[in-house]
């Protein structure tokens, strides 16, 4: 049996127990297990009272949200483990919540406290998280993350980008009996680098608009090439401005001084044109990189005049793109494209060239 719940970022560590309960709801009114309504009922109602759809149930309904009203904590934890250790005994149960960078510390909580019960559950629980998201926010869960992968009750996978051989196999499946030309899938792959989400986005956004289309049971492309490389979908440009929203004004400089250099730029280079102590330049990249997620380390590298630099690259080209497009926006902060060239630009032109 498999329950799904999202997670809300408009509700965003407000909503108590959220992905949980429409996980329970959908467990309950799903009919993937008939047993689990009543299950629920008899042997945790603090919960059953909460996903259940009721239209009038008199005394007895009364009497359960009384019981609700005064649930401890405790009893509210011990409720579900003793649910779903029983709804589980016969059928599996998979559990799967989405987005718990916006859980609340609620339901952060009770993972834990299910996790310390799982020799007794037929349960695996599955989430999945945007790590810089967990960082800038100083998640809850990264507090027990740790303790749970020690206790080997947790186990992280990070996904990386797709190659085209993936995303090859995602369009099939996608689209079965589909007949697209080699040329869009390399479109596909060099417009989104592999990026799962901005992948799955773009082709979203081409069916919808058409350009994807099915005939006689066979997807096709409706349109010529050249027409889809304009396309980008506005939940995508969404995304990248709201990631770059983020950073405070001083990261943000220094993040589009280094998309005038390029993909990949050098901290040396970013250094010299904002003025700035290469120290403190690395410090921020290394920041960037590990909780901002913009950035990549490629590899340390030596100037021809023996300037140490390390050599980084943006995490996805559209982050550049963006960054670099925003040079006018930027202006109205004080940054003009005037700040980003040194007088004496032979060093940037040089390691321009390189």
């Amino acid at each position: 049996t498999i329950a799904r719940g999202r997670c809300s970022e408009r509700l965003a560590g407000t909503e108590a127990y959220l992905p949980l309960l429409e996980a329970l709801e959908s467990l309950s009114q799903g009919g993937s297990n008939p047993v689990a309504a009543r299950v629920m009922r008899q042997i945790a109602p603090t919960w059953y009272v909460q996903v259940a759809s009721v239209s009038s149930e008199s005394e007895e309904w009364a009497r359960l949200l009384n019981e609700v009203k005064a649930a401890s904590q405790e009893r509210v934890k011990r409720e579900l483990g003793a649910f779903l250790q029983e709804v589980s005994r016969l059928r599996p149960l998979v559990l799967f919540f989405d987005d718990l960078h916006w859980a609340d510390v609620s339901t952060i909580d009770l993972l834990n406290f299910l996790a310390g019960k799982f020799d007794a559950l037929s349960v695996l629980i599955v989430v999945t998280y945007r790590p810089s998201d967990m960082l800038l926010a100083k998640h809850p869960f990264l507090q027990i993350k740790a303790d749970l992968q020690a206790r080997g009750a947790a186990r992280e996978l990070r996904l990386e980008f797709l190659n085209q051989e993936e995303i090859a196999q995602y369009l099939a499946l996608e689209f079965p009996q589909h007949s697209f030309p080699a040329e869009f899938l390399r479109l596909i792959y060099a417009k989104t680098e592999g990026s799962p989400l901005f992948m799955a986005d773009l082709v979203r956004y081409l069916r919808n608009r058409g350009v994807i289309a099915q005939a006689d049971d066979t997807w096709a492309l409706a349109q010529d090439l050249p027409d889809i490389e304009r396309e980008l979908p506005e939940s995508v440009r969404g995304m990248i401005e709201r990631k770059i929203a983020q950073l405070s004004e001083e990261d943000r400089k220094l993040l589009v001084a280094a998309s005038v250099q390029g993909y990949e730029f050098d901290s040396a280079v970013v250094a010299e044109v904002l003025k700035i102590n290469a120290g403190e330049v690395e410090e921020r990249l290394e920041k960037l990189e590990r909780i901002y997620a913009f950035v990549r380390l490629v590899e340390e590298r030596e100037f021809p005049d023996r300037t140490l630099s390390l050599r980084y690259r943006f995490v996805h080209v559209l982050y550049q793109n963006a960054l670099y497009a925003s040079l006018r926006a930027t202006r109205k902060v004080q940054i003009n494209f005037g700040t980003l060239i040194p007088s004496d630009s032979s060093m940037l032109i040089s390691n321009l060239a390189l």
